[in-house]
């Protein structure tokens, strides 16, 4: 259901005169993370159909954050929407094989994958490019082709510090920092958007489609020096002149002014603005001032002119000021919490937050910003894991008998079939309902001792190595078994801790999921390594279920071992719980 979160009074929406403006447009995006998927959610929010290709792992972001449904985190919840997901194991040929079906009845296709990898899987430019002539070839890279830092990793922290936000940040408050929010990612990421969006309008012109390319540090280095390459445009100027830095945006009393009662931002820009404020202010002296005078000289005394007005803004309240700059027409406004804009009065009228609801569970997220006449798209809920496999698979025109056999083989995942056959002598914890379709986890009135079941299978990348060593922020030895876990990260064995990590994650999208109140006790044993490439799953035997005496909950005891693809067991753990009764 979608609902827009909007006040009573709210003017209502242009209704729907056609379809999305990239109603036909198919997008395969393999990205993950921030970069790409914020990309291809713009191009969703415009109507195009954005399949998300996933490894049977999924996009990191699912696990970063609080989350009602497992895999649907807060993170992820915030790019993703308007999508459809797939999963495919590219190192398997039926998988590879898929998605070329996939592509060759794409328009674009995105990928942050290093080209050399790409060229290994047989999914380079100038291969998908001759097979179908209409495609758009989108790379997102951290670093443009050819270049000195070509094929190194990025992440926004990187291409902040690169592209001179860290230094900008130092020249206005003292020292480097990053913003605190995703800056380079999300900028370059609107970049991507319309670079895919000039690549299709040319291919109507033209009937081809084309490779093209969208590097972080250019693309972040471009958006930052629009302001801030300043004096370095004059190469023939004197060095006083040449340097780099919008003096406006640099002052350190560039920021909300401190009222008599709290913050304001206040923005008196033009000539007359100025005047206005120091006189209505009661300070004509300094309407008269000639370092104030006009942009010029105001550019030239940019730190005395803030500090001046900072004084001023702080002789009386935020609803005198608000009402005076109103009232002469100078641009201002009170300064708003995060937690406080869904109850911003503009917002809300506009209808800018949109709730829905999914598997009796509530979500809030915004709207496109943009307002097209002829178009329309109501945001959908992000997808899950595997959500539109078998869908889309049938789509491209794969036989069903093909399809079956790569899901069985994990070549391919589909949420509603994630769990493996069960063996005789094993079933379900609720006859009428697998566990994979509930839903939900399941209440401890439904299972009882002796029940077994199967997750579903996962397969263990280097990003989720590498993911998880850099969460935790610690050594990786910390965390290795000696015994089993050692080497580089490439084809390396994986720590154990991560390996129960995922299987607990497999846990809550099954047993578990809105039903487990508390984790009360783990012990676990490493029996076997394992390494990036395995596919583990897991044997789940209910050994106890222990009702509390007052609430309606249980202590759950559960024997859990986990298996690779070989069926050799590589961890063995017992896992006490607390769930959750009938309501």
């Amino acid at each position: 259901m979608t609902t827009p979160h909007v006040s009573p009074d709210a003017a209502p929406l242009t209704p729907t005169v056609s379809p999305g403006a990239l109603c036909g447009v198919r997008i395969l995006d393999l990205t993950t993370v921030v970069f790409g998927p914020y990309a291809s959610q713009i191009l969703g929010d415009y109507g195009a159909d954005v399949v998300k290709i996933e490894a049977p792992g999924g996009d990191s972001t699912r696990q970063t954050g609080p989350a009602l449904e497992a895999g649907l985190s807060a993170i992820f919840l915030g790019m993703n929407r308007n999508k459809r997901s797939v999963v495919l194991d590219l190192k398997q040929s039926d998988a590879r094989a898929a998605l070329l079906t996939l592509i060759d009845r794409a328009d674009v296709i995105m990928h942050s994958m290093r080209p050399q990898k790409m060229a290994k899987l047989g999914l380079d430019a100038a291969t998908l490019c001759a097979r179908n002539p209409r495609l758009i070839y989108a790379g997102l890279y951290g670093f443009g082709a050819g270049g000195a830092y070509d094929g190194r990793p990025a992440y926004d922290d990187i291409i902040q510090g690169l592209s001179g936000v860290a230094d900008m940040m130092a020249r206005q408050g003292g020292a480097p920092r990053y913003l605190p929010t995703i800056a380079a990612d999300k900028t370059c990421g609107l970049i991507a958007t319309h670079a895919i969006l000039a690549a299709l309008f040319q291919r109507e012109r033209t009937g081809r489609g084309q490779a093209i390319e969208i590097p972080m540090f250019e693309s972040m280095t471009s958006f930052m020096l629009v302001e801030h390459m300043y004096g370095r445009h004059l190469v023939d100027a004197p060095p006083e002149d040449r340097t780099a830095g919008y003096p406006r945006m640099l002052v350190p009393w560039r920021r909300p002014y401190q009222t008599a009662d709290g913050y304001a931002c206040v923005l008196p820009y033009t000539d007359t603005h100025w005047r206005l404020f120091f006189t209505h202010a009661g300070h004509p002296e300094d309407a008269d001032d000639p370092r104030f005078a006009s942009i010029a000289s105001r550019t030239r005394h940019i730190g005395a002119l803030y500090e001046r007005a900072g004084a001023i803004v702080a002789t009386q309240t935020t609803a005198h000021w608000l009402a005076l700059c109103e009232r002469l027409e100078i641009p201002a406004a009170r300064v708003n919490g995060l937690d406080e804009l869904e109850d911003d009065p503009h917002l809300a009228s506009v209808g800018f937050f949109v709730d829905l609801e999914q598997n009796g569970h509530h979500y809030r997220f915004t709207r496109n910003p943009v307002t097209l006449a002829d178009s329309q798209v109501a945001p959908t809920m992000p997808p899950h894991l595997g959500a539109h496999t078998r869908e889309i698979l049938r789509e491209a025109g794969l036989d069903p008998a093909h399809i079956e056999a790569m899901l069985a083989k994990g070549a391919a995942i589909d949420r509603a079939s994630a769990a493996p056959p069960l063996t005789q002598g094993e079933h379900p914890m609720t006859e009428q309902r697998p566990t994979t379709l509930l839903g939900r986890g399941f209440y401890w009135q439904e299972i009882e001792v002796g029940q077994r079941f199967h997750t579903f299978k996962r397969t263990v990348t280097e990003t989720d190595i590498i993911n998880f060593i850099s969460a935790t922020g610690m050594l990786e030895t910390i965390f290795i078994d000696t015994t089993f876990e050692h080497g580089a990260i490439q084809g390396r064995p994986v720590p154990g801790a991560l390996t129960y990590g995922l299987i607990e994650g497999m846990l809550m999208q099954t047993m578990v999921q809105g039903t487990g109140l508390a984790l009360l006790e783990v012990h676990k044993k490493m029996l076997g390594p394992v390494v990036a490439g395995d596919t583990i799953w897991a044997e789940v035997e209910v050994t106890g279920v222990r009702p509390t005496s007052k609430l309606n909950r249980a202590v759950v005891t559960s024997a859990i071992l986990v298996k690779n693809q070989h069926g050799k067991a590589v961890m063995d753990y017992t896992a006490v719980r607390m769930l959750a009764g009938q309501p």
